[in-house]
């Protein structure tokens, strides 16, 4: 099972140097990739969503190293910034960003997700107290559930923002439309969409399953003040998140599926596949030549 790795406190990040907070966000994504491989090769019997993780990960690092208030950082509990992973095939990263900012133990991620002692399973169950806003596993459904949390926050005069992530494939869903008008109509301020944009779904590429188009165009559409950027950038992706604005916001977060593992990249079938033995030793390799890349970097 993976561990739950200790990571640089953030908090502060706005009066550090870029190249620190870039390199510490770095490692946090990295983090979560080795969590992702962890928890893939403690089950080899059984297939995980790897793909969508990895192409997840540096987007979750910005978003719970830099940007969200946790409600463990010094936040009060009730004020705290809420996420919903609404693609929750990403189940695996979620839960390694989590450990990292101390919403999950050890014991939690060594319960591993199955058996009798598991309190975390391959797609998220509610448990507000870990930082699980809602349970997923059904697609299309947690933007709705983001835009009702973000006007119970609005009705309540709560300061707290919330993100929810949602896949390009994912967009095949006619209640994400729905939500986007209801979440536009309401001009729910508090509420950033954010879509992990990787091209692969299930069935294959998106724009051969079922072509969405230009979401930026669609989602402006609806009311949203939206932008493009490198989903594998993390100072891109925190300063893209970091704005409250007048307007719901979507960042569309272009991605690569299956990032950091050069026989997982770009291949459909990691949408659920297992990982063997040979495999997993090979992604160790690769991660953590990426670490040693990150560290010389910052010592330039």
């Amino acid at each position: 099972m993976p561990s739950a790795p200790t990571m640089p406190d953030l908090s502060a990040s706005a009066s550090r140097g870029d190249a620190a907070v870039r390199r510490d966000l770095e490692l946090r994504a990295l983090g979560i990739r080795r969590g992702v491989v962890g928890f893939a090769h403690s089950d080899p019997a059984h297939p995980f969503h790897v793909g969508g993780s990895l192409s997840a990960a540096d987007v979750l690092a910005a978003l719970y190293g830099s940007v969200m208030h946790t409600g463990v950082d010094g936040t009060a509990w009730r004020d705290r910034d809420r996420f919903v992973l609404s693609k929750a095939h990403a189940a695996l990263a979620l839960y390694i960003a989590l450990s990292q900012v101390g919403l999950l133990s050890e014991d939690d991620l060594s319960a591993g997700l199955t058996g009798p002692d598991a309190v975390l399973f391959r797609h998220p169950r509610r448990d507000v107290d870990r930082g699980i806003e809602t349970s997923g596993g059904s697609l299309g459904m947690g933007l709705g559930y983001a835009a009702g949390l973000a006007l119970a926050n609005r009705r309540r005069h709560l300061p707290g923002r919330v993100f929810c992530m949602v896949g390009d494939g994912e967009c095949n869903e006619g209640s994400i439309w729905e939500s986007a008008a209801f979440v536009g109509h309401n001009a729910l301020d508090g509420l950033t969409l954010i879509v992990d944009a990787n091209g692969l779904q299930l069935d294959g590429p998106c724009a051969e399953i079922l072509d969405t188009g230009t979401l930026a165009d669609r989602l402006s559409a609806f009311g949203f003040e939206t932008s493009d950027v490198d989903g594998h950038d993390v100072m891109a992706v925190r300063d893209a998140l970091l704005p409250r604005t007048s307007r719901p916001r979507a960042v569309i977060c272009h991605t690569v599926k299956g990032r950091g593992l050069s026989f997982v990249e770009n291949r459909v079938e990691w949408h659920d596949h297992a990982l063997t033995d040979e495999q997993y030793r090979v992604a160790c390799a690769e991660l953590d030549d990426a670490e040693e890349a990150i560290r010389d970097a910052a010592a330039v």
